[in-house]
């Protein structure tokens, strides 16, 4: 079967952004989990001193991963077309999903406030908590699509991105 030969140095540059750009997304989910676990643990759950804590180390790991992947040297520079056009769209998803972490962060932030002073009828309702968390989990996984496509697309196996997760 012809195809089109896959360049090994693209190849091996886009097999590190993957590896990169998980590394950055499990940084950011065991922060949100760590909040989550210390607001499930604290008697007074999201009203604690605890809560606030764990949030804001949340929005700071945020901001850092998102300064990160935000410079320009966090993703490589590609002859592909195809493969740049993919890589672009990943990043774009990338861009969108800071949006929608930030704004769930900041959800927990409004919910905490209200409920600490008493005007829990200003906490977020269910219905909003739910809808942000449906948008946020419809952009990872168009993210995770994205970064399949690119791995098919420069061919990269399994086993090859797995090693770069262990790398």
């Amino acid at each position: 079967m012809f195809g089109r030969k896959v360049d090994p140095n693209e190849c091996h540059k886009v097999l590190q952004l993957l590896g990169c750009w998980s590394r950055a997304i499990a940084t950011i989910d065991r922060a949100t989990d760590t909040m989550r676990l210390t607001m499930a643990q604290q008697p007074t759950g999201m009203q604690s001193k605890e809560f606030e804590k764990a949030r804001l180390a949340a929005l700071e790991v945020v901001a850092e991963i998102q300064k990160e992947t935000m410079d320009p040297r966090f993703w490589p520079i590609l002859e592909d077309n195809r493969g740049a056009k993919i890589m672009l769209d990943l990043q774009m998803k990338l861009n969108e999903s800071y949006a929608h972490q930030l704004n769930l962060l900041n959800l927990y932030g409004v919910a905490a406030d209200a409920f600490r002073s008493g005007r829990d009828a200003q906490s977020p309702s269910v219905k909003e908590m739910m809808s942000a968390n449906k948008s946020f989990a419809r952009v990872l996984d168009q993210m995770g699509a994205i970064s399949g496509k690119l791995a098919r697309h420069y061919r990269i196996s399994a086993q090859e991105y797995q090693s770069e997760l262990r790398g």
